[in-house]
């Protein structure tokens, strides 16, 4: 079993996977025994099976020692009964449990008891290795105590195509350390999450926690306000993001500036103030969407 460099931010209200597990480890898999999938209640068939695995690397947590030999692990998966995809239950449900495959186990629990950790109720995920283990590194990178949180979003930024949703959970989650203190630090969240490289799903969260965090501290000052709107603008004027036009034009800019919903009302040259250049650019993006759902209101608030 390795030590990787360990990750010590624990927040167990975060919606951070990364920050709310206790302990997160890789363990690979030695050798699976299933008995055949059975019909059951609530349509889902299920299937119980003992699973051999060797813990190959802790990233968080510490673990009882377990000496050289596997872990023995009783685990049961879960399909839907029918053609019809449903959400299934349990954290192994959909996995391919096969001899050599590796796996990020994450999970919340007092215990340092290894078995009791790669099932429910101490168990919360289990994600294929290769689409964790950059997301952990990186988060470990940032140390005990962490770097900044804007230098975290600086490294991510040159890191991009290393790192999926678990690393990006984590720094959406490290946003509210920037309010409202270091506006230099916010600008470089605002960086990362323009940038084309950014997958669609890391974007999403990224962004969308960002409105969710101004607005819970609204009113947000202008200095944090006009990032992330000309950012969300950048965005909205991509035509490979079209994706987020719709909720962003409808729904989250008109929250934030106050066109709608309980956040403070904010003119639009108060929060543009001295960048004058930046409102034209937001008008413009605007006015070729002026078709949109509440594409006339921002036009108009933008313009007045």
């Amino acid at each position: 079993m390795q030590m990787a460099q360990k990750i010590h931010l624990f927040d167990p209200e975060s919606k951070s996977d990364i920050l709310k597990s206790s302990h997160i480890f890789v363990a690979e898999v030695e050798s699976a025994r299933f008995e055949p999938w059975r019909s059951g209640p609530h349509r889902f068939d299920h299937r119980d099976g003992e699973v051999d695995f060797r813990i190959e690397e802790v990233w968080k947590g510490d673990l009882e020692e377990t000496g050289e030999g596997p872990v023995r692990v009783e685990i049961r998966q879960y399909r839907p009964s029918g053609p019809r995809f449903v959400a299934v239950p349990g954290m192994w449900s959909g996995k391919a449990i096969e001899p050599g495959k590796k796996f990020a186990v994450f999970a919340v629990s007092l215990c340092k008891t290894v078995h009791l950790l790669f099932a429910e109720p101490s168990g919360i995920k289990a994600v294929e290795a290769e689409n964790a283990e950059g997301d952990l590194a990186l988060a470990a990178a940032d140390g005990s105590p962490p770097v900044p949180a804007g230098m975290a979003a600086r490294r991510a930024l040159a890191a991009i195509g290393n790192f999926d949703y678990l690393y990006t959970q984590y720094l959406s989650q490290r946003v509210p350390e920037t309010l409202f203190g270091d506006p230099e630090g916010f600008r470089h969240f605002m960086r990362l999450v323009e940038d084309p490289r950014l997958s669609p799903r890391c974007r999403w969260i990224l962004l969308t926690d960002t409105y969710s965090q101004l607005l819970m501290r609204d009113p947000a000052p202008m200095e944090f306000v006009e990032p992330l709107l000309t950012a969300t603008f950048r965005i909205i004027d991509n035509p490979e993001a079209s994706v987020f036009q719709s909720p962003m034009i409808e729904t989250y800019i008109p929250n934030l500036v106050g066109l709608e919903g309980g956040a403070q009302h904010k003119p639009a040259d108060l929060v543009y103030e001295n960048k004058t250049d930046m409102q034209r650019f937001a008008a413009q993006v605007m006015q070729k969407r002026s078709g949109a759902a509440g594409a006339p209101g921002i036009v108009q608030w933008l313009l007045s």
